[in-house]
C-alpha cells in the first residue's frame, strides 16, 4: 500500500511539475522591442480581404494597441462551444494573419504571452487523445516558428490550469 501511494504521489507530482505556466525567465529570453508608432488598421478590401467577416473584432483588438511581441495584437474570440479563433494583427503595418493553432481542433485554448517578448505558449485539450497539450512558438522574421510541443497530462490538467 505504501508503494502505491508513493507512485501515485510521484505521478501526480510529475504532472503538476510539467503543468506549470511558462516561467517569466523564458519570456525574457525572447525580448521584443516596443513599437511606438501609429496604429495601422487592416485593408479589408485588399490584402486582408480574407478576414473581412471579422473586421469589427479585428479593428477593436488592434485599436487597443499591441499586446504581444512589441507590435502585434493577439485577437481571440469565440467560434462555437469550447472553440476560440485566434488572429494576429501587426499594428505597424495593419497586416492580419492566422495564429498557427486556432479553432475547434484546439478546445479550450489558452494563450500566455507578453508585450515585451516574442514567445507565446498555447495550451489546449486534445479531445482525440484526451490529453492536455502545450506548444510554444516565437515570432521571428514575420512568422511563427514552433519551439516545441509536449503533453502535460490528462485533459483534467488543462481544466485545472484554465484562467
Amino acid at each position: 500500500m505504501k508503494k502505491t501511494l508513493c507512485l501515485l504521489f510521484t505521478a501526480t507530482g510529475l504532472i503538476c511539475a510539467q503543468a506549470l505556466p511558462v516561467a517569466a525567465a523564458d519570456f525574457a529570453q525572447h525580448p521584443a522591442p516596443p513599437y511606438r508608432g501609429t496604429v495601422h488598421l487592416p485593408d479589408f478590401k485588399g490584402q486582408d480581404k480574407a478576414f473581412a467577416n471579422f473586421r469589427t473584432r479585428i479593428r477593436d483588438g488592434m485599436k487597443s494597441g499591441p499586446n504581444f511581441a512589441g507590435k502585434l495584437s493577439i485577437i481571440s474570440f469565440g467560434c462555437g462551444i469550447d472553440c476560440r479563433a485566434v488572429l494576429v494583427g501587426d499594428v505597424s503595418t495593419g497586416r492580419v494573419i492566422d495564429f498557427p493553432i486556432s479553432g475547434e481542433d484546439f478546445a479550450g485554448i489558452s494563450l500566455d504571452y507578453r508585450l515585451d517578448s516574442t514567445l507565446i505558449s498555447a495550451r489546449w485539450n486534445n479531445f482525440s487523445t484526451r490529453q492536455c497539450q502545450q506548444e510554444q512558438f516565437v515570432w521571428k522574421q514575420q512568422q511563427f516558428r514552433r519551439l516545441g510541443r509536449k503533453t502535460l497530462g490528462p485533459s483534467e490538467v488543462c481544466e485545472r490550469l484554465a484562467p
